[in-house]
């Protein structure tokens, strides 16, 4: 197959477009022949170097967030997905560890990342544990399937299952350009405006976007609040008490979110911030 790989770090330049063999599906693997890959940080920072993975190593085919359509299986895994329009969840724990047997997956030290620590969507093939290759409904493409999984899968952690976001509570998400702080916004919306309640807010500081709310720039400030409960004292409780998700590695901009809250980020915990 062809792949855009890397045999030395450095920038754009050293990316070099080769043949290379077609990869091989493991018992509980499938083939995923990539339709869309999308371009992520850590693909960028491990070609630039040094590799910050735990058992990465040259030559290195990268690209994390991978979307396609499976072409073959490993053993165990039914032949009936042949033809299956996925989306691949690059993060695969051991399962073994403590973290593992915890819940926490997203601290396991032995996690092994698509296009990360192995070979990734920037190949014509891609191999993927049958377990992290995800149904695509026939009315999505293919490439906006592929710029989900490292963003929105953050996004969900810190605003869900650290910060355990409560419905209608406000919420501020610095900076707001970011994959990672969109995709908060869009779940954070989705999550507690169907229907009986309402987005405030604004984008803040980033790259040149400037839409100020109440005065304040360098923060994306998105509040819920029901319909009933609209008005100036309901935008009094939204400024004062939100919740702030780091949902990109982002700094906390603690000046913009007067009152009591809490700060809540990717890689888990929760803290009170004044």
């Amino acid at each position: 197959m062809k792949a855009a790989l890397y045999r030395s770090h450095g920038g754009p330049e050293v990316l070099e477009y080769a043949e290379v063999p077609d990869p091989v599906p493991g018992p509980g693997d499938v083939v995923v022949r990539v339709a869309a890959v999308g371009l992520n940080r850590l693909d960028l920072l491990q070609r630039q170097g040094p590799g910050m993975m735990p058992g990465f190593s040259l030559p290195h085919i990268a690209g994390m967030d991978v979307a396609g359509e499976i072409v073959a299986t490993g053993a165990g895994v039914p032949a009936s997905r042949v033809g299956e329009r996925v989306v691949v969840n690059p993060a695969i724990a051991c399962g073994r560890c403590d973290f593992c047997r915890r819940g926490m997956d997203h601290l396991c030290g032995e996690k092994a990342v698509v296009g990360g620590n192995r070979a990734g969507g920037y190949g014509a093939l891609c191999v993927v544990p049958a377990t992290h290759a995800h149904h695509v409904a026939d009315h999505v493409d293919l490439v906006e399937a592929a710029a989900m999984p490292t963003v929105y899968s953050l996004a969900w952690h810190a605003l869900f299952e650290t910060g355990r976001l409560a419905r209608a509570e406000p919420l501020v998400v610095p900076p707001a350009a970011t994959g990672g702080a969109t995709a908060a916004v869009r779940l954070a919306a989705r999550r507690d405006h169907l229907g009986d309640a309402e987005r405030v807010g604004a984008v803040g500081r980033q790259r040149g976007k400037q839409v100020e709310e109440g005065g304040r720039r360098d923060a994306a400030m998105i509040g819920v609040r029901p319909r009933a409960a609209q008005g100036p004292r309901a935008r009094q409780r939204l400024r004062a008490s939100p919740m702030t998700a780091q949902a990109a590695a982002a700094p906390v901009i603690s000046r913009s979110t007067p009152g009591h809250g809490r700060f809540s980020n990717v890689e888990g915990g929760s803290q009170s911030v004044n």
